[in-house]
């Protein structure tokens, strides 16, 4: 009967295991489709837009789902500010604000909520959600907006802090200011402060890395604006936007100084400068050596250049002896940098009295295996040291086209490292051939680059392949129109871009067929770049504007009407 009863026990935990593994199989799958949805305000209380609310001590805001406390807490912005923070009561998906008073008389009081502010699963709001309620008969309603961008892109989740001054100077020390007004850009990068009183402001952009909602100018990223904010009659001012630039404010020391191939003094700092500071800036920079009866001097090039940051730096200084030296650079090098005395200084590094040896070297032609534009007349090579110009005959470079005709050519050297050649009057739809003669290329040792002759091919664009692009550029009223405009063609999916400048009001480019993105910018200050100016000193940004459809070319076609507004 025992062994009976066994079996039957064991029978029916089988059965019963079976029946268990059957049902998981044929039930549904857990889970279901990824939240990538973020919050949004459903109601609040007060309602946007109430006058001659009751006096209340708490605004209530309610939430469309459980959001992240944390980024709700940094996120929620009211203005005026009260004399104390406010304490924050959950309740469900509600966030109950206690004030530590009540609401004053007649007073439009804002409130943001701002995009970070995030559901259980990290996903942030779409844009910050605004509402404004008034203890008296009216609401304000002036308004900015605009966009942040950041290293060439859309930046999301900046704050935008808005001050009741009309520009900023050196007595004011922002990490100890709150904005009165605050915003945060959404997902796209526009942003809106709304619910202003007409008045004269200050509109500063900035990273709040530590979420403490005032800007701190030595850790954190900001971008000023292109024009004093002035609300007259309540009015809406559009496209005041924001390039977010990183300043260096803390002290600027010398890593290590060393002598490098080719004669050159590496040096390197300890962050990220601009290569143009340097490039610029060389008689700031001096080479001292120990022994008193040599004289200092200073570089005569730099092999860095262009508009990036780098923190390493090769130096060429003419006649260099072996000895011992140090290197002195002027604070002004790096202007804006804080703390700092009028120069710093390397430790001293020795060199060695070898002869160079090491032949240069052609480190880029602009034009090689390129098409370009009949009109891009000039090409540039670039060479790794400088070269002996005493040695360079006019048949250093040749260039002959498709049909063997050689084409007559200037030159000339824009600095010690930088050939730029000249062509008279290239054509269009030709294949060119550009012949670098080494055996005349010699550095200020006397090293020969080699003795072979470098080819190097580019071609000039058919004209019946492109198409036109056509139409104005229009400025609002606000817009300081000193300078000239430029206009950036980016093609979409593609590494390539074409800039123009506009002379007057109306445009009419060739390009290559494909879509594009047009950028523009207005270079108050004719130097070719975009500025996107300063804190302290204080220095606006130039205007930029981005048109807000894409621009299609076609080959032998014309795409006009294409008005792009500077507002």
């Amino acid at each position: 009967m025992k062994a009976a009863a066994s079996k039957l026990l064991v029978f029916s935990l089988l059965l019963l295991a079976i029946i268990l593994s059957g049902c998981a199989k044929i039930g549904a799958p857990p889970g279901g489709p990824v939240d990538k949805i973020g919050p949004h305000v459903v109601a609040t209380i007060p309602a946007d837009n109430t006058i001659n609310a009751a006096r209340s001590d708490r605004i209530t805001i309610q939430f469309s789902e459980n959001v992240e406390k944390k980024s709700a807490r940094t996120a929620v912005f009211i203005t005026p500010r009260f004399t104390s923070e406010p304490k924050h009561r959950w309740k469900g998906k509600t966030l109950h604000i206690m004030l530590p008073d009540s609401f004053a008389e007649n007073t439009t009081y804002v409130v943001t909520v701002g995009s970070e502010t995030s559901d259980l699963r990290k996903n942030k709001m779409d844009s910050s959600h605004v509402f404004a309620f008034s203890t008296g008969p009216k609401i304000s309603r002036g308004r900015i907006t605009g966009m942040t961008m950041q290293d060439s892109r859309v930046a999301a989740g900046v704050t935008l802090g808005l001050y009741e001054f009309p520009s900023p100077d050196s007595s004011i020390v922002f990490d100890s200011v709150y904005p009165p007004y605050i915003t945060q850009s959404g997902k796209d990068g526009t942003y809106s402060v709304e619910y202003l009183p007409d008045g004269t402001y200050f509109l500063l952009a900035y990273g709040d890395n530590n979420k403490d909602q005032r800007f701190n100018r030595a850790s954190e990223p900001y971008g000023v604006p292109d024009r004093f904010i002035a609300i007259q009659d309540q009015a809406t001012l559009v496209n005041i936007n924001f390039t977010l630039i990183s300043e260096d404010t803390g002290t600027v020391s010398i890593l290590s100084v060393a002598l490098a191939e080719n004669s050159m003094i590496r040096m390197k700092l300890d962050r990220m400068v601009p290569a143009e500071a340097i490039q610029n800036q060389l008689e700031k920079i001096l080479l001292i050596p120990a022994d008193s009866t040599v004289v200092a001097k200073n570089p005569i090039a730099v092999r860095e250049k262009g508009k990036e940051r780098h923190s390493t730096f090769h130096l060429h200084f003419t006649a260099l002896f072996g000895g011992e030296y140090h290197l002195r650079i002027a604070r002004e090098v790096f202007g804006g940098v804080d703390g700092i005395a009028d120069f710093i200084e390397s430790r001293p590094f020795t060199v060695a009295d070898e002869p160079d040896t090491n032949p240069p070297r052609v480190e880029a032609v602009s034009h090689a295996d390129r098409i370009v534009f009949a009109a891009d007349s000039i090409v540039t090579v670039r060479f790794s040291e400088p070269i002996d110009r005493r040695a360079v005959s006019d048949s250093v470079v040749l260039v002959f086209d498709d049909f063997e005709n050689r084409y007559d050519l200037y030159y000339r050297w824009s600095d010690p490292l930088s050939l730029e050649v000249h062509l008279i009057a290239p054509r269009a739809a030709r294949t060119y051939s550009f012949l670098l003669d080494q055996a005349l290329l010699v550095d200020l040792a006397g090293n020969q680059a080699g003795d072979s002759v470098l080819l190097y091919t580019f071609r000039t664009y058919d004209p019946d392949s492109l198409g036109i692009v056509s139409g104005t550029v229009m400025h609002g009223e606000a817009v300081d129109t000193s300078g000239i405009a430029y206009l950036s063609f980016s093609a979409v999916g593609e590494e390539k871009s074409f800039s123009r400048s506009v002379a007057g009001k109306s445009f009419d480019f060739s390009l290559p067929p494909g879509n594009y993105l047009l950028y523009g910018f207005q270079d108050r200050n004719l130097n070719g770049i975009q500025d996107f100016g300063s804190l302290l000193p204080y220095l606006r940004a130039e205007t930029w504007a981005i048109y807000p459809d894409t621009v299609r070319i076609r080959s032998r076609f014309e795409t006009a009407g294409i008005d792009f507004h500077f507002e």
